[in-house]
């Protein structure tokens, strides 16, 4: 009888893998844990720890929806999105934010991309005269135009990101994050500069590329 329950248990366990929780998280400056001290303190990194799974990250920091749809059309990720019992996807942001950090101002140079660094160009920089041109950039019919083509953009992209992933593996559970206004309530007191129209034009793209993400939530949960 021993003999018995030690082949059943044995042949119990030779057909009952060993239990693994697989992530694969895709995206853009969030998950890669931008100006975070240590970037294993991103929250797809902790996530995986807290659940202890397996984490598998394609993030970089300025990818656009069309750089996450090339990056999914390259067939790289087909393997571990087959794999995958959880997908993590963020991605839109910069979208908006490259024609922000694209803007050229005279005697400045702004590197978002790199914690906001700040060279001056030149012996003498007006500050108030660069605030004041960024400001009119802001509310320009030339950044509205920009924003709608990106807007445009994200939303075609968009459907064709989910379509693939959903393609590739229908069974895993997709998770999607919404995007956040980073400009919000953004003023210069001191010089009596305030940037709420450039807010308010940001938001309300922002609203517009939540509302597509929110109008296919069938598909996947979404993370505010």
């Amino acid at each position: 009888m021993k003999k018995v329950l030690c082949f059943i248990l044995v042949y119990f366990l030779y057909l009952v893998p060993v239990f693994s929780y697989n992530i694969v998280s895709i995206g853009d400056s969030i998950p890669n844990g931008y100006m975070l001290s240590n970037e294993e303190d991103s929250f797809d990194n902790l996530f995986s720890e807290t659940i202890d799974a397996d984490l598998k990250e394609y993030s970089e920091i300025g990818l656009t929806s069309k750089d996450i749809l090339d990056l999914l059309n390259s067939n790289d990720l087909d393997n571990d999105i087959k794999k995958a019992d959880m997908i993590i996807l963020t991605v839109g942001s910069n979208d908006l934010l490259d024609i922000v950090f694209e803007v050229e101002l005279p005697g400045i140079d702004i590197d978002f991309y790199n914690n906001a660094n700040i060279t001056l160009n030149g012996d003498y920089v007006d500050i108030l005269e660069v605030l004041e041109n960024l400001n009119n950039f802001f509310v320009s019919e030339e950044l509205t135009n920009m924003l709608e083509d990106a807007f445009l953009n994200f939303s075609n992209n968009w459907e064709q990101i989910i379509n693939y992933i959903k393609t590739v593996n229908p069974d895993a559970q997709l998770v999607v994050n919404n995007l956040y206004n980073p400009f919000f309530n953004i003023s210069v007191p001191l010089l009596d500069i305030d940037f709420s129209n450039a807010s308010n034009l940001i938001d309300s793209y922002i609203q517009k590329m939540n509302n597509i993400i929110l109008e296919e939530s069938d598909d996947y949960q979404v993370i505010d």
